[in-house]
């Protein structure tokens, strides 16, 4: 539930900041918050279940918060039925191997050591939240 709620406060939030800062502004900060959120979610696997409610709070904020911003950019960059087609391609085949990566990971190594990796790999993408569009 707390997820779930941070995620639909987390797009709200995006489009809201989105539109007064600018959809790149908002995303790098999205990012970390995710990021941050998988991180609490491996501290609390690990034992320290309080934090388990602060890590679904701040994945969830920062998931919905790059799935706003993320299909907001693609609309901008292209004719909207191209863009939400790719996008929802990506979406849905991103949670879809996701889900399969994150079940194998867990049935090898726990769920401590899942969410840390899960952690480290939504903070790699860090690089691509900063990246400008090139032009040709």
């Amino acid at each position: 539930m707390v997820f779930g709620a941070s995620t639909m406060l987390g797009r709200w939030a995006a489009g809201q900041l989105g539109d007064r800062l600018g959809q790149r502004r908002v995303l790098v900060p999205a990012v970390l918050m995710a990021g941050l959120g998988t991180g609490l979610l491996a501290v609390a696997a690990w034992g320290a279940a309080p934090l388990a409610l602060l890590g679904a709070a701040a994945f969830g904020a920062g998931f919905g918060a790059v799935q706003n911003i993320t299909l907001v950019v693609m609309f901008e960059r292209t004719e909207s039925g191209a863009a939400s087609t790719a996008w929802n391609i990506a979406y849905d085949a991103g949670q879809g191997l996701g889900a399969i990566g994150f079940g194998a990971l867990v049935t090898l190594s726990g769920y401590p050591t899942t969410f840390a990796v899960a952690a480290i790999l939504i903070t790699i993408c860090l690089p691509l939240a900063t990246r400008s569009r090139r032009r040709s």
